[in-house]
């Protein structure tokens, strides 16, 4: 395919380039409202019973309580975590919630060819990215007003110095440039990548799987790519915009969705969750057991104004955390 690309003119290229972009932003576009759902494989596997390390068992803290909610921190990792029983409408099997979590809208599915495409492309064609937008004014500047190392957006030293490097105007398509990479670069090493020290930040699902998050079904190694915007609190808070490696495990008796960041532009080094659904018979209520893990960087670092300020990060993220765990649990049941 490359060999008979190279034959063609730049302008034929170019119009190449903007078809396929086009096409893969369209399928992007349905994806995001649902699309096809991702490949999973049933598994009879039986589950467990859960006790958190820190917090206790699962199904202790449900004979007390319908919902129940929990978390805790340690520097600058904080673990949020809401569990869940609940009685199925009359007619509906364990099946149809088992195999819902499929279709949780955690965002839009960004299809391999788009990644390759986009970095193709003369920077001055390149698309913006639909799950991505709009840009609120100071999102923008974030990136536009990035002349120093660190600064608002989240970077390697190389790419920040790329960026830099590049016409004001043009950096938005610069950056979303550089994010597309990482997520063609993970999918060959299946390892986030760093931002401003350019390590790779904690791995999110063995931290949370420490924390007493153990499901009995395997993760699937199969990579799919999503790309969303979080919007956290009244407006204080600036949207997340993320790429997320988002898998599931369909069985009999429990299904399970991992979520990680590959990318986020601000405010996390690490992100990840896992979503634990239980049925083990048809007579049976649900377990709906969903934990998030994030490292946040605005715990991080001293001064006197950091430590003052850090307990109110915390607690927003807590708060906004759990509403996150909220909003999930509410799709879930309305299979």
């Amino acid at each position: 395919m490359t060999k008979i690309f190279a034959f063609f003119s730049p302008s034929v290229k170019r119009s190449l380039l903007c078809a396929g972009l086009a096409v893969a932003l369209l399928a992007m576009g349905f994806s995001a409202l649902g699309g096809t759902a991702p490949a999973v494989t049933s598994d009879s596997k039986k589950p467990q019973p859960l006790r958190l390390a820190q917090l206790g068992s699962i199904d202790d803290h449900l004979a007390k309580n319908e919902i129940w909610r929990g978390s805790r921190f340690e520097g600058s990792e904080i673990f949020v975590v809401r569990a869940e029983n609940w009685k199925r409408p009359a007619g509906k099997s364990c099946g149809v919630y088992l195999k819902g979590i499929r279709s949780v809208p955690d965002g839009a599915v960004i299809p391999h060819s788009l990644e390759s495409m986009y970095q193709m492309l003369p920077m001055t064609q390149a698309p913006d990215l639909p799950p991505w937008e709009p840009f609120r004014e100071e999102d923008r500047k974030a990136i536009e007003e990035c002349d120093e190392f660190p600064c608002l957006v989240k970077l390697t030293k190389r790419e920040n110095r790329d960026l830099q490097q590049t016409r004001k105007d043009l950096r938005k398509k610069m950056w979303q440039a550089q994010t597309m990479a990482r997520g063609d670069r993970y999918r060959k090493i299946g390892i986030p990548e760093g931002y401003e020290d350019s390590s790779f930040p904690v791995e999110p699902w063995s931290r949370l799987e420490k924390e007493g998050l153990a499901p009995a079904q395997p993760r699937k190694g199969d990579i799919e790519l999503l790309m969303r915007t979080l919007h956290f609190g009244d407006g204080r808070i600036r949207p997340i915009r993320q790429i997320l490696d988002r898998r599931h495990t369909i069985g009999e008796q429990q299904s399970v969705m991992w979520g990680r960041a590959v990318y986020s532009d601000h405010y996390l080094d690490s992100w990840g969750e896992i979503l634990i659904l239980d049925c083990p018979s048809e007579s049976s209520p649900l377990r709906l057991v969903h934990g998030l893990w994030v490292d946040l960087d605005l715990l991080k670092g001293g001064g006197i104004f950091a430590r003052l300020t850090r307990w109110k990060a915390r607690n927003a993220f807590i708060d906004q955390g759990q509403k996150y765990l909220d909003s999930v649990a509410e799709y879930v049941q309305k299979k």
